[in-house]
């Protein structure tokens, strides 16, 4: 899976790439992080028709992302320049590719995210873990650096190994703690994934 993004920006006004921000970081925190980021100028269609064209044709999922005024209109442009069925969304299918037109600020993200996870097959587990013996310091603490949404669990795992390892290793965990990740249906469990890792622990201290 490629990911492409293909941002239009004024050239009359500052441009710091604060704008394209969010929706980018939306889009990694959903596990569709982009590979390349393109940017065209809004007064160039001729550079926006080529960029969009050649990244079909690299690509697999294509975010074009530009003022919110801009993006009814660019809608119009991609389905034009594609050939493809206008749709009731910014959500636009196309010989298996998927080009979602997404407004600066994050808003929008959502939709592309679930289109996506729609396409591959992914769902959505949650666990929640039950101890206790943890000061209100330590949940919170642990709290923070656990929470959020994981594209995967062996990424979730990598990044977290030591946090895991140590709540393990103290016989405690969060007294109530909700996860969330994100993985293929055939992928392994979350949990199964911590419950082993945590035998490992429990084994090794025995």
């Amino acid at each position: 899976m490629k990911n492409v993004c293909i941002v239009i920006r004024d050239k009359r006004t500052p441009f710091g790439g604060g704008e394209f921000e969010p929706v980018i970081s939306a889009l990694i925190g959903g596990g569709y992080a982009p590979d390349k980021t393109v940017v065209v100028p809004d007064d160039d269609m001729r550079e926006f028709s080529q960029s969009l064209v050649e990244s079909k044709n690299f690509y697999d999922n294509i975010f074009v992302i530009a003022q919110p005024s801009f993006v009814p209109p660019l809608r119009l442009r991609v389905c034009d320049i594609l050939q493809a069925v206008i749709p009731k969304g910014n959500v636009i299918e196309k010989g298996g590719k998927l080009v979602v037109c997404l407004p600066f600020g994050g808003e929008g993200a959502a939709e592309a995210v679930s289109a996506l996870d729609a396409k591959y097959s992914v769902k959505h587990d949650k666990m929640v873990i039950r101890a206790v013996g943890a000061s209100n310091e330590k949940v919170e603490r642990a709290i923070e650096q656990l929470k959020g949404e994981r594209p995967m669990v062996k990424a979730f795992l990598k990044e977290h190994e030591s946090e895991i390892a140590s709540l393990c290793e103290a016989s405690w965990c969060l007294r109530i703690m909700a996860v969330s990740c994100k993985e293929p249906k055939k992928g392994e469990c979350l949990v199964n994934a911590i419950q082993r890792h945590w035998a490992c622990l429990l084994n090794k201290e025995s």
